[in-house]
């Protein structure tokens, strides 16, 4: 029941947020990845200056054996520029 023009000049941006597991740094163990993997996704290339270890989880006493200790929060921002206001403000039909 909102007009759009007046959710498109009120809103400045959306913010999503997922909290994922962090490994546990005391038992985690370095995996390595099937090369099908890596190739169908280039970003997963170990970087030049030997960073890109991958890590699976394990267990120990210090997780409770789960391989999991803490979370961190992980965010996705979309600012609301002129374009996506007019886009907005016009009513699109929905995909």
């Amino acid at each position: 029941g909102i007009e759009p023009s007046l959710v498109s000049s009120s809103v400045q941006g959306v913010i999503a947020q997922r909290l994922v597991r962090r490994l546990c740094t005391r038992c985690r163990e370095p995996q390595t990845l099937d090369p099908g993997v890596l190739e169908a996704l280039p970003e997963l290339q170990p970087r030049e200056n030997g960073e890109g270890t991958f890590y699976r989880e394990h267990g120990c006493p210090h997780c409770r054996f789960t391989g999991f200790r803490g979370r961190q929060a992980i965010f996705e921002i979309l600012s609301i520029d002129g374009e996506l206001a007019s886009l907005a403000a016009s009513r699109p039909a929905a995909p």
